[in-house]
């Protein structure tokens, strides 16, 4: 299923956020309430050791005074904590003198000790209820103080700062998964301009978008395109050069068929008939050369280049390349000599090479006149194979050799010679695609030397 890059995006960003959030959330859950936790046992400790301060000197006042009245039955003082503030948190506290009398307490104290040991936190119920405590004496222990408050109250503050937290968190997440839906759809706007853009076209516009307007995550994409657009730019020139030179060159064969045909009809000569037959023969035979040249380039045009594990048996493209000319080579009773020491692999594509090869050995025995000779030699140096094709034909001259590879270019001194002048230009494109070397340069034998340099595979 092809999901879009912005429902794609939106889920990882959303997930993830949740992710985080719900971690987050938690972590400052536990963290404040530990914290809010450490603050009350923070104050405990203050108000214990304030009211250790404050006691000092008043209490010992007080048990002068009780020391001179008669001994009777007496409630131990308490405080009133007074009225409640929402956050107030109710401390109890006692004060113990050394001999370990209860000298004072609050209203919600109770008489016995709150925690045996001083300096230390402590847990511990009083009339059912959980209560923290604290307890602290002055250097010499003739003072103790004790302090504790509710577990019920710290929790219920502890929970209302926690609750509010988490309701300003709960509020942000629905804005922060709103800002994610409208961030990424604003940095998908530049994808939907630039894919409406491409849309829109023509089909015979064909120019390059302009890189300025991409995004920089898109410019790969958009470098892409605007190849493609030259590659196809090019093929479509290439279709309407090599459509207008097939019908240019498609006419004249065609023409001389039906002038063939319509002498052998109105001629009464039964030998005139028969040379116009003749004719008409080899004007098909000529026709089908050239479409099959034709078909041959064509087929070539979108050939990518070779590839480094591309690899074909040089002693196997020989063979085939030669099984269909060895004939024509001994109807023009033309040696043809091939001394090959070679017999590894080559880079490239094996049929485009035969094709190449039996193009070059083809034109060499079109041009070479009867009784001629061709030798084909194959040398192997350090990193390239190097083929070499001599002939005992006209050759061509030096200003003509870069001219013989264009489409359909014949020299006019070889008119008399049947061809379609694609020959070479083949060559010259299967070349391209397997990375040969081609050069061409004079015979030893009179005539052309072709020389091809392969790469080892």
């Amino acid at each position: 299923m092809n999901i879009s890059i912005r429902r794609r995006l939106l889920l990882i960003l959303f997930f993830g956020t949740l992710l985080v959030w719900s971690i987050t959330a938690l972590s400052s859950y536990f963290d404040t309430r530990r914290v809010v936790n450490e603050l009350f046992d923070a104050q405990l400790a203050q108000a214990a050791l304030a009211l250790l301060d404050l006691s000092h000197h008043e209490l010992y006042e007080q048990l002068a005074f009780e020391s001179q009245q008669p001994a009777t039955s007496h409630d131990v003082p308490h405080h009133d904590t007074g009225p409640e503030h929402k956050y107030q948190q109710l401390v109890a506290f006692q004060i113990w003198t050394g001999d370990g009398k209860l000298a004072i307490r609050s209203e919600n104290a109770p008489e016995h000790r709150l925690i045996e040991k001083d300096n230390i936190f402590g847990d511990t119920f009083i009339d059912g209820v959980l209560w923290r405590v604290y307890s602290v004496s002055n250097e010499i222990g003739s003072i103790r103080v004790q302090v504790g408050e509710q577990y019920q109250s710290r929790n219920r503050t502890s929970s209302d700062i926690t609750s509010r937290l988490g309701a300003s968190i709960f509020v942000a997440l629905p804005m922060l998964a709103m800002m994610i839906w409208l961030g990424v759809g604003s940095a998908m706007t530049p994808l939907r301009r630039l894919a409406k853009e491409v849309s829109q076209r023509k089909a015979d516009n064909l120019s390059p978008i302009e890189l300025k307007r991409a995004p920089i995550e898109a410019k790969p994409l958009t470098e892409a395109i605007n190849m493609l657009f030259k590659r196809l730019q090019t093929a479509f020139d290439n279709i309407k050069l090599f459509t207008a030179d097939a019908a240019h060159e498609l006419r004249t064969p065609l023409a001389a068929v039906k002038t063939h045909a319509q002498i052998a009809i109105k001629s009464n000569d039964d030998n005139v008939r028969k040379q116009a037959l003749v004719d008409l023969i080899t004007c098909v035979d000529r026709s089908t050369y050239l479409v099959e040249q034709l078909l041959t380039i064509a087929r070539l045009e979108p050939e990518p280049s070779v590839r480094d594990n591309e690899r074909a048996v040089l002693e196997r493209v020989f063979d085939a390349a030669l099984a269909d000319l060895v004939l024509k080579a001994l109807e023009k009773k033309i040696d043809i000599g091939l001394n090959n020491e070679y017999q590894g692999t080559v880079l490239g594509r094996a049929f485009l090479l035969q094709i190449m090869i039996a193009n070059l050995i083809n034109n060499a025995i079109r041009y070479t006149p009867t009784g001629g000779s061709i030798d084909i030699n194959v040398a192997e140096q350090v990193d390239k194979i190097i083929i070499t094709i001599d002939d005992s034909g006209p050759g061509i001259p030096e200003e003509e050799r870069n001219k013989v590879f264009q489409r359909f270019y014949r020299q006019a001194s070889h008119s008399n010679i049947t061809g379609t002048g694609l020959g070479l230009s083949i060559v010259q494109r299967i070349a391209d695609i397997c990375r040969v070397e081609l050069s061409l340069s004079d015979s030893p034998l009179g005539g052309l030397r072709i020389q091809l340099g392969l790469h080892k595979a």
